[in-house]
């Protein structure tokens, strides 16, 4: 069951939702999608699975038609950051009305300060209302049958108060990756800094290339140009020191990953795990978003402020220069541990289906 504004919301997850029926009909269950509470096939349905609902009201709505139709509810549990879509369309508007460098310096720090509106991308300045939805959000989390998550079980239970017995670890150790000459691969000869991820708005990268535009500090930016308009954007914000790949072969990514210095994350959504556990596993140190889900996963002084685009080329440079990198790299390696993969969130569905309504389906091996 997707959420009334699937067609048009940036983190609605609707582009997982063709791949997960496609699997489902594989193992011969048959599956359907809809936006209505009142669609009369639900009825005919053995549970009902949540797909993109982050927040209280359309977690409560999907809750509540699986309550009224006596089904088992399945949900996803992930880390979203509270304001994430303000933040990405904040920028991107601060940066196409900033003209030149005097009036983008001026966006820029409206954006900082939180001063830009948006109606679709509202921002409140209530915390104590931010804390009060996420617990009623956990609330209805807790009615679930079956839980799925990227978090290690126990942190999930203590973090959330749900049943150990409703989690689905969809985690699984990270497969390495096949090798490469670095030769090969158009990367600066010296310490780099690193991002991986598809050019469209939620990945966030601009606020990176906006930063580092000014500096001295090689950038290499691997990923599908998905959006056109975002990475003509991100190229027009981007410094001279700035490579884009924007289909390195599996070799390749593995060289640009085994070379790079430091591996920034900017993204505040939840899909970013694989790539900080790939990156400390092959000896990038980790930069997050302070605000997004990767804070979650390394040590405080390893993240900044997504919004303070003055800070951010100031943040990476220290990681950068940092005499204990290597050991840093080290540990947060280890303490990451499990990652996902796309190919293995198989068992982890079909588990959580049949543990919601009793579906006889054999998990992935």
């Amino acid at each position: 069951m997707l959420r009334p504004d699937a067609g048009y919301a940036p983190d609605a997850d609707t582009d997982e939702v063709a791949a997960m029926r496609e699997l489902l009909a594989f193992e011969g269950l048959r599956s359907f999608v809809t936006t209505d509470p009142g669609d009369p096939e639900l009825a005919s349905c053995d549970l009902v699975h949540a797909i993109g609902a982050y927040d209280d009201r359309h977690l409560g709505a999907a809750a509540a038609t699986a309550q009224r139709l006596g089904k088992p509810l399945v949900i996803g549990l992930e880390p979203l950051a509270p304001y994430a879509n303000w933040y990405e369309d904040a920028f991107a508007i601060s940066v196409q009305l900033g003209l030149d460098r005097v009036d983008r310096a001026f966006y820029l720090e409206n954006y900082r300060e939180r001063r830009v509106a948006i109606d679709t991308a509202p921002l409140t300045a209530d915390p104590a209302g931010v804390r009060a939805a996420r617990q009623r959000f956990l609330a209805i989390a807790r009615t679930a049958k079956a839980v799925i998550t990227s978090d290690d079980p126990l942190v999930a239970v203590r973090d959330t108060g749900i049943a150990h017995e409703s989690i689905i670890a969809a985690g699984i150790p990270l497969a390495d990756e096949p090798g490469g000459r670095a030769a090969n691969v158009p990367i600066p000869p010296g310490p780099f800094v690193f991002m991986h991820a598809p050019l469209v708005r939620r990945s966030h990268l601009g606020v990176v290339l906006a930063a580092l535009a000014a500096s001295d500090i090689d950038v290499v930016v691997a990923g599908e140009p998905a959006d056109v308009d975002t990475a003509i954007l991100l190229r027009k914000l981007a410094g001279r020191e700035t490579i884009f790949l924007s289909d390195p072969s599996p070799a390749e990514l593995a060289a640009i990953y085994a070379r790079a210095a430091v591996f920034v994350d900017p993204s505040l959504r939840p899909h970013s795990y694989n790539r900080l556990a790939r990156a400390a596993r092959a000896g990038a140190l980790p930069l997050v978003a302070s605000e997004g889900a990767g804070a979650r996963m390394v040590a405080p002084d390893l993240a900044f402020p997504v919004a303070d685009v003055a800070g951010i080329a100031p943040a990476i440079r220290r990681a950068l220069e940092r005499s204990d990198r290597a050991m840093r790299v080290k540990r947060i390696a280890i303490a990451l541990g499990p990652a996902i993969e796309s190919q293995h969130v198989r068992g982890a569905l079909l588990a959580a289906y049949a543990r919601g309504a009793s579906v006889p389906v054999q998990a992935a091996k």
